[in-house]
């Protein structure tokens, strides 16, 4: 007789091509982008877990990391709609802080007039 079951049991997916039915660990990418963001609107860089952040021109390991992804996407909104560039932001390093804390140089558009 089989028992139903508990609410609580979650489901084990095996990956078939790892044995030992471990999860295989995402690599830091080694290619940096040729873009700071990719063609498609709204969009950012990203492989398996990893985020490309343009300020810092670096990939950032993103796994349990939701604000990370809100900052970058703050920044594309920023260039993509308000006509802001990079140059012209600082991403701060912060002391522990994980709050978004993005400094931008002044109100110029990138094509010179003022917004």
């Amino acid at each position: 007789m089989n028992s139903p079951a508990s609410p609580n049991t979650q489901a084990t997916i095996q990956p078939e091509n790892v044995s030992g039915g471990e999860m295989p660990k995402n690599k830091k990418p080694s290619a940096t982008p040729k873009t700071p963001f990719p063609a498609k609107a709204d969009d950012l860089h990203r492989d398996g877990n990893w985020l490309w952040i343009p300020l810092r021109k670096e990939w950032r390991d993103v796994t349990n990391k939701p604000e990370e992804i809100v900052r970058q996407r703050f920044i594309r909104t920023l260039v993509d709609h308000y006509d802001y560039t990079l140059e012209q932001m600082i991403e701060s390093k912060g002391s522990g802080s994980n709050g978004i804390c993005i400094a931008v140089e002044s109100r110029r558009s990138r094509h010179g007039d003022s917004l």
